[in-house]
């Protein structure tokens, strides 16, 4: 009964693969976290814990979207976490390991779609944080727009390739 609900929470009817809009989950969230906004570091987190905690439970399409959106804001509130003194260093140092994790699959750049970045400009706004994903033309200038190089932060290694040794 707790995961049928889980699942209708999340844009599904009972796990059956029925996957809801991604921008309607995402926007349905933002509405919802609206009411009980703390400050960045809790609405960061909220994210990254959504996403942790859908994993196994939605489709992995959902579970991606929620990651990717989770470390766009994490991007976009670097800046801020910057300013915020040890607090604000504990986020920032939290969110490179993090993006380490995460180097490998995503090649070293989080590359949002048009959609995933007006989902990301979405829920940046709840908390006062501005983000222009650009158009939906694939451009340069908008694909710049919708790219995060992990490398673009302080202290992170850039991504180096994977060699595998066939011969072994």
């Amino acid at each position: 009964m707790e995961r049928e609900r889980y699942y209708q929470q999340c844009g599904e009817r009972s796990g059956s693969g029925e996957a809801g809009s991604a921008r309607q989950f995402v926007t349905d969230l933002v509405q919802r976290q609206r009411l009980n906004v703390g400050d960045i570091n809790q609405y960061y987190d909220m994210w990254v814990g959504l996403q942790s905690e859908s994993a196994g439970y939605v489709h992995h399409h959902l579970t991606k979207t929620m990651r990717n959106i989770s470390l766009g804001l994490g991007f976009l509130f670097n800046h801020q976490w910057e300013e915020m003194g040890k607090t604000g260093r504990t986020k920032r140092a939290t969110f490179q390991k993090r993006l380490q994790r995460w180097n490998e699959e995503y090649k070293g750049q989080l590359v949002l779609t048009h959609e995933e970045g007006l989902m990301l400009k979405d829920a940046a706004a709840v908390v006062n944080v501005a983000y222009d994903p650009g158009g939906a033309e694939n451009t340069p200038a908008n694909r710049k727009k919708r790219t995060f190089v992990f490398a673009d932060l302080a202290g992170m290694p850039p991504a180096t390739p994977t060699v595998v040794d066939a011969g072994k």
